[in-house]
């Protein structure tokens, strides 16, 4: 390589450098310039109490872990513990603390940080009996005075829905809702919603969006570039009663309030960690609808190229994780880790937290 191509490698390092939000990142900049050569994974400190399908958001470079189920108590539905609890863990210190908790139990709820504050919405608690446990409640995290206040409830009672900021309001949408299957008139079946709204934290009120194409549960999303991505889900009984997962995604773009299709994912997936790195979503672990396994395997969606890139296995495969991105590190931790078919089932912890840099 001669003076003068160095000279323009330099500057271009140098200008993808200062597009860095962390200063973290500079020593490591040579290791990680592109996505593709972010490919490894390291093991940190576990949650003192490991918990699944909690709502997870990055404030303060800190990940806060927040709500869930205690994945011990999951193997018996009549007696699932549901968390009002915060955990909060400092990658400067490799060390978990806690903060005031919730006004609500939730599992499965949606977070998001606008203006230094945490906002949660939905999800369930099996001790709510009204529909099924379904919340529309929500309520935001001042950590300044380390307390919660509730704000407006949703229009539409939901768990197991996606949600993401965009221009300092929450959109939400997808999730389940309870349903007779009239293929079996005794029982009970969750459908995906396709319906969604956002809220305005000015006015503290909510409003209706376009809906998804798919009504989709337990899906993966994240917000680029203004834009909010939607990838995989389930259908627990959709129009012709059958269970149907997805590796279908969609785009809702806000400007014009309209949903549309991108690439497919490689597999099938639900309940898998996700997270924006280089503006460009990453999905990883989660259950394979085509195996019937929780996994280890993860790729990335650039919307440039409309398409998906494999990246390496994790340590351990998991799946209803709590994720967050902190200086372009995604961080990973709890979930369940694997189900074995019994009655009632077996159900293993995910208890090596673990990031990918």
């Amino acid at each position: 390589m001669d003076s003068q191509d160095t000279q323009v490698d330099t500057q271009g390092q140098n200008r993808l450098i200062r597009q860095k939000r962390c200063h973290q990142l500079r020593s490591n900049y040579n290791n990680c310039q592109n996505t593709r050569i972010l490919n490894r994974w390291a093991n940190f400190k576990s949650q003192p109490d490991v918990r699944s399908g909690a709502a997870s958001v990055v404030l303060g470079c800190k990940l806060y872990v927040i709500g869930g189920a205690l994945v011990s108590t999951l193997t018996d539905g009549d007696n699932e513990v549901v968390l009002a609890s915060v955990d909060v863990y400092n990658p400067k210190t490799n060390q978990w603390s806690q903060v005031a908790p919730m006004n609500q139990k939730r599992a499965l709820p949606v977070a998001g940080v606008i203006g230094g504050k945490i906002y949660v919405v939905g999800g369930e608690n099996r001790e709510n009996d009204e529909n099924e446990g379904a919340l529309s409640s929500g309520e935001v995290y001042c950590p300044n005075s380390n307390t919660w206040t509730p704000i407006a409830n949703m229009k539409q009672s939901r768990e197991g829905f996606v949600g993401g900021v965009i221009c300092g309001r929450l959109y939400v949408t997808g999730g389940s809702k309870v349903i007779i299957n009239p293929l079996n008139p005794e029982g009970e079946d969750d459908r995906g919603i396709r319906s969604g709204e956002v809220y305005d934290p000015k006015t503290n009120t909510w409003s209706s969006i376009a809906p998804m194409n798919t009504g989709r549960i337990d899906a993966m999303a994240g917000v680029i570039c203004g834009r909010l991505y939607v990838v995989g889900g389930v259908d627990n009984f959709n129009s012709q009663g059958n269970e149907v997962y997805y590796k279908s995604g969609e785009v809702y773009n806000p400007i014009n309030n309209k949903w549309s299709p991108i690439r497919d994912m490689p597999e099938k997936r639900i309940v898998s960690s996700s997270g924006i790195i280089n503006n460009c979503l990453f999905i990883v672990g989660g259950y394979d609808g085509d195996t019937d396994t929780i996994v280890k395997k993860g790729f990335f969606y650039n919307p440039k190229s409309n398409r998906w890139y494999p990246i390496r296995d994790m340590n351990q495969a998991r799946a209803s994780a709590a994720t967050g991105v902190i200086c372009g590190r995604l961080y990973i931790t709890g979930g369940v880790n694997r189900i074995v078919p019994l009655f009632p089932p077996d159900i293993l912890p995910a208890d090596q937290n673990e990031f990918f840099y």
